[in-house]
């Protein structure tokens, strides 16, 4: 199954009847009493709010936002067990037990359009890439497409011109390339971001750059000198924690071995 897509003009055309509302931009107007503000997309933080959502009476969950908002969202859809918290709920009951609507308002390395949930685990530190498949998706097209258009980090990810992407085109893209992770620049970058503690989406076009990826996106020089140091420091690890947590992926990039990793990370260091 596939969740339902549509597309509305203005956000005050969702229904929020029943719905406990979860947003990632405090300066979003949300006349709703039952509503969790993100803060951080960080699995320990978000096992209070599930334990509320899960005893509550809310009959759905709204995502309307950004990538903390839309994974938060389907991330807290997962039923808790009797025993454990959120962390074993996400692992062991992967499915939604209350049905999940996300309203992307810009994009979020197409988490926001597809089943892909990333969630940070600090205690790892880990980025985990789990497949929860929200019920539908409401894409409020024109203010969405407004941040697509020209945006750098998604023509890198989906290898194509955002200028003459449709909205059908992108969320196909997103469909098709998001359950493989991308390649292994995104991959690498899973790893890179946990370890160092850079945002995702700023080590994302310094590991495609490094690679020599055709549309690889601005790169921040700090970014860089961080990610040559922990490759410098730390490369036994770098490549230990992507095998481990991402082994499935990389096998099917042509990545076969924790050698040919390895070579792969030390390729991201300049020569010389």
């Amino acid at each position: 199954m596939v969740s339902i897509v549509s597309f509305i003009d203005s956000l005050e055309l969702i229904d929020k009847e029943g719905a406990v509302i979860v947003y990632d931009d405090p300066g979003l107007v949300i006349k709703n009493a039952n509503s969790i503000l993100v803060d951080e997309l960080e699995l320990t933080k978000l096992d209070t709010p599930h334990l509320i959502i899960q005893n509550s009476l809310q009959q759905r969950i709204l995502g309307i936002g950004g990538f903390k908002a839309v994974n938060a969202a389907k991330i807290l859809s997962v039923k808790r067990l009797r025993k454990g918290g959120l962390k074993q709920a996400i692992f062991e009951s992967p499915r939604p037990h209350i049905p999940v609507t996300l309203v992307p308002l810009r994009p979020a390395l197409c988490s926001e359009v597809s089943s892909l949930t990333l969630v940070f685990d600090e205690t790892v530190p880990v980025y985990y890439a789990l497949f929860i498949r929200p019920e539908r998706i409401v894409i409020p097209e024109k203010v969405f497409m407004e941040n697509i258009k020209g945006n750098e980090l998604v023509a890198l990810l989906l290898e194509s011109d955002t200028r003459s992407l449709s909205t059908g085109e992108y969320v196909s893209l997103c469909l098709r390339l998001s359950k493989r992770l991308f390649g292994v620049h995104f991959i690498i970058s899973l790893s890179l971001a946990a370890l160092t503690g850079l945002k995702l989406d700023s080590v994302i076009p310094c590991v495609a750059k490094a690679t020599g990826y055709p549309r690889a996106a601005s790169c921040d020089v700090n970014v860089v000198d961080k990610i040559h140091t922990l490759i410098e420091k730390k490369i036994d690890h770098l490549v230990e924690h992507s095998w481990s947590f991402y082994m499935n992926f990389l096998i099917y990039w042509g990545v076969n071995n924790r050698g040919e990793l390895y070579r792969r990370y030390l390729g991201l260091k300049p020569s010389g």
